[in-house]
């Protein structure tokens, strides 16, 4: 894949405006699929084959497009995908805006994913970080995750191995590691990629169980795509898929009707954040705030209430109830044990 910026005419001494439009021009015409060849341009522009060969070259060795002549279709053509990005004046909200989305990417540096995205995202900023502006609003702006993901550098090649089966619809054979049991092969039909706080997950059809589940990225120790084809295709929305998960878990089942009351001490913050694409929220007479949301997991929604203490209570339905009951208790334990034998 090739993203490249055009020259700009006012820090390029070889091109003014008409010089730039012209390669512009030059670039449009090819990603046409038309096999353009040096006469069409010389009449297109009315210059000199000379002066278009020239440009063809600047384009080739300079910007580094994969410009190549077909013999048979006798016109040009790129052999490898590209995008455009034509020179632009960045204000300062524009800088600010790359600026901010680099430093969220940076806390992706330690996955082999997040080292190619960064890769792809530094060539298409070119020389805009070593800017005075860009170097004065990185000096006072911070940008801080909760938690930096690490992640092997196999996950980026496990990552490309699911999306070649993924577009190609051939089942994959995977062995998969769950810490509750021993790590075993199964045979998956994929279908999605999702990636959560830094996590890559991968919902796919379990040939085994026949149901669709979620597979954590990290979790699974090798990868072999077979040549067995599936037609299956994902009943809903990609988005849709992740209406009743509180995170990236997605399990079958009628989803239940979660509510939890928070404390007006933290009504506030609740009211300020979308926490899930179909929450509801409801003000208590107290001044406390009432979430709401459907769910067919609690795996993932149990941690952030704990996170919350005495600031949130259950309300509904009683199997969270109880599981978040048992988990205080049992994070009490120590405690209680450390208090008795100071007593003691």
């Amino acid at each position: 894949m090739n993203q490249s910026f055009l020259p700009d005419p006012k820090n390029d001494e070889r091109f003014n405006q008409f010089e730039t439009n012209r390669l512009f021009k030059i670039i449009d015409t090819i990603l046409d699929n038309s096999y353009p060849n040096i006469a069409f341009f010389e009449n297109l522009f009315g210059v000199s084959r000379r002066t278009i060969q020239d440009d063809i070259h600047y384009l080739r060795k300079k910007m580094g497009f994969p410009i190549f002549y077909h013999r048979y279709r006798k016109g040009y053509y790129f052999d490898d995908y590209v995008t455009l990005m034509p020179p632009k004046r960045l204000y300062e909200a524009d800088l600010l805006t790359l600026l901010l989305l680099r430093k969220h990417l940076m806390a992706y540096r330690s996955t082999g994913v997040g080292q190619e995205i960064l890769r792809v995202f530094d060539s298409i900023l070119g020389p805009i970080p070593t800017t005075k502006r860009w170097k004065e609003l990185d000096a006072v702006v911070v940008y801080r995750e909760e938690a930096e993901p690490i992640a092997p550098e196999e996950e980026f090649i496990t990552l490309k191995a699911i999306l070649s089966a993924i577009r190609n619809k051939k089942t994959l054979s995977i062995l998969y590691h769950d810490p509750e049991i021993k790590p075993d092969y199964r045979d998956i039909e994929p279908h999605l990629l999702a990636m959560r706080r830094g996590r890559w997950h991968l919902y796919a059809f379990d040939c085994f169980t026949r149901k669709m589940r979620t597979f954590a990225i990290g979790k699974i120790l090798g990868v072999m795509q077979t040549q067995k084809e599936f037609r299956f295709t994902l009943p809903v929305h990609p988005e849709s898929l992740l209406d009743h998960s509180f995170g990236s878990v997605v399990k079958d089942g009628m989803p239940e009707e979660v509510v939890i009351n928070f404390s007006p001490r933290v009504a506030e913050l609740i009211r300020q954040n979308v926490w899930h694409p179909k929450q509801t929220l409801e003000p208590l007479e107290d001044g406390g705030m009432r979430f709401s949301l459907k769910l067919n997991s609690f795996s993932e929604i149990i941690p952030w209430i704990l996170s919350w203490g005495a600031d949130a209570t259950v309300i509904a339905p009683a199997k969270l109830i109880k599981e978040v009951s048992e988990t205080l208790e049992q994070a009490l334990m120590p405690y209680a044990k450390h208090q008795r034998k100071q007593h003691s």
